[in-house]
């Protein structure tokens, strides 16, 4: 048991133990239990000044997410993610990922290209790092600060430079709403409740309990919300930038996800479907007030060339 927790247990738990155990000491003094509660500082530190206390930060750092206006709560410093991208991109070339490619890589270049121009359309400032590694999956990310990871399975589905603008846009959606904080607040917050359960409730295998239930209950379904705000947001993102967003539920298919879905980060193929669809007039509005012309690339042809080179 962590320092933290001894301490926090001694704190909750003396306070319930005297008044159970040494109950006949307060009915001599006829003072209700409830006015012990206001009234006494053991008391009083762990269930009314931790939590005021608690609600005065999160209600302190409210930010909106500016493409949906959804209203969270995050604690995490842009400095801090900063940190956590340094050590991001760190495991990107040690090679946790894979190998990377170089810099003057056909693919490398091509991403390069996408980024730039979907981060120019909508006045992203940001400088965005890109690198592609040789990795079978078919899979993407984003670090804090601007780090872009394309893994090279990712070539084997995609056939247009539309497609390929769908999955950058999506990681720019997670940059710009700020999701790894908002994550890693969530995370500091239920540990903090999972921390005063368990000193509260110092049960066996508590901790496996309440660990599974608030990744169950808060963790999974709350990156399940974040994808689909990445998949609005990518869609208006890639539209305003000339890629035409049609492509997107034919990329969801192809890319496909678990059907279990409460046991998944991401939606099930099919919700991800329904839910770009549904915005996809939006994201048309875009891409038609954007003046866009249809674009042939023969991207298809392109990619297989560039397979075979490598």
């Amino acid at each position: 048991m962590s320092t933290f927790r001894r301490a926090h247990a001694f704190l909750v738990s003396s306070a319930l133990r005297s008044s159970f155990l040494h109950g006949d000491r307060y009915t001599r003094d006829k003072k209700p239990f409830w006015k012990q509660l206001l009234t006494e500082a053991r008391y009083i530190l762990p269930f009314f000044v931790l939590p005021v206390g608690v609600a005065v930060v999160c209600v302190t750092h409210i930010e909106e997410v500016e493409m949906t206006g959804r209203k969270r709560v995050v604690l995490v410093s842009r400095r801090l993610e900063a940190i956590l991208g340094e050590y991001m991109k760190h495991d990107v070339h040690a090679g946790r990922y894979g190998a990377v490619l170089p810099n003057n890589s056909s693919l490398t270049k091509l991403v390069h290209k996408v980024v730039d121009r979907v981060a120019e359309a909508n006045g992203i400032s940001n400088h965005f790092e890109v690198y592609v590694v040789a990795n079978s999956q078919a899979n993407a990310f984003v670090a804090p600060g601007g780090t872009i990871v394309v893994f090279q399975g990712l070539f084997e589905i995609l056939q247009s430079q539309d497609e390929l603008a769908l999955i950058i846009a999506h990681e720019l959606g997670h940059f710009m709403a700020r999701h790894t904080a908002e994550s890693l607040t969530l995370s500091g917050v239920l540990l903090g409740f999972q921390q005063f359960l368990g000193a509260l409730l110092p049960f066996p295998f508590f901790d496996t309990i309440e660990q599974s239930f608030a990744k169950l209950a808060f963790k999974l379904p709350h990156s399940r919300h974040m994808e689909s705000e990445a998949d609005f947001i990518g869609l208006k993102l890639m539209a305003k930038a000339c890629f035409d967003p049609r492509c997107a539920p034919t990329v969801l298919a192809r890319l496909g996800q678990s059907s279990t879905e409460w046991l998944s980060t991401h939606p099930s193929s099919e919700l991800r479907i329904s839910q770009v669809n549904e915005s996809m007039p939006a994201a048309l509005d875009v891409y038609k007030k954007s003046r866009c012309l249809t674009q042939k690339t023969g991207f298809l042809a392109w990619v297989r060339g560039l397979r075979r080179d490598s």
